[in-house]
């Protein structure tokens, strides 16, 4: 009988993912130039949301090269094409992908709030977006967390043939699915008429 791992039929879906990831990532980097370079025209000075965002450019350019990285080792590719080596490196790069994209997203998030905290003064407008930026980082960091915690040692992540001790998954799946509807939700309850 024939080995039915032998015969694996080719396939590679990494440009659907690098496609938007790319595509996007550009308008992203025009998008701060724009906004950075405007500021500074029209103002003469950085506020504390175009600073974030200027931290979190980088770190987003960071996130679309380790995703590119990742599809040379074979990310994008059928499980069984994997030797164990590029395995445990695309593993890896997309340990250090997510890692980036956390903080990134963090950033972001709190770059909106920020710049949206100069529409108003009163207390009705700012506490509820301080409370948001106390949510998202809260929500954030403990993502992050969990990244580097769930596992022991850390390097279990990528590394597939040491021996670890990793959280129990089913509890961590029922927090993002908390978390996502209670962020969504919230959002649209909050929103100024």
């Amino acid at each position: 009988m024939a080995d039915p791992m032998a015969a694996v039929p080719y396939s590679n879906k990494a440009a659907i993912y690098l496609g938007p990831v790319v595509s996007f990532g550009v308008v992203a980097l025009f998008l701060v130039t724009a906004r950075i370079y405007t500021r500074i025209q029209r103002t003469g000075k950085l506020f504390l949301d175009d600073w974030i965002i200027v931290v979190a450019e980088p770190l987003s350019l960071i996130g679309i090269c380790l995703a590119i990285a990742s599809t040379a080792y074979g990310w994008g590719k059928p499980a069984a094409s994997f030797t164990p080596e590029t395995l445990k490196q695309t593993l890896r790069l997309q340990f250090a992908l997510q890692t980036v994209w956390l903080l990134t997203l963090w950033l972001v998030r709190l770059s909106v709030a920020c710049s949206l905290l100069r529409f108003g003064t009163e207390r009705l407008w700012r506490w509820p977006l301080y409370f948001i930026m106390g949510l998202q980082t809260t929500i954030s960091w403990s993502y992050f967390v969990i990244q580097f915690a769930q596992c022991t040692p850390v390097s279990s992540n990528w590394d597939t043939g040491i021996s670890s001790k990793c959280w129990d998954l089913g509890p961590i799946v029922i927090y993002g699915w908390v978390i996502a509807g209670k962020t969504s939700r919230g959002a649209t309850h909050i929103r100024p008429n």
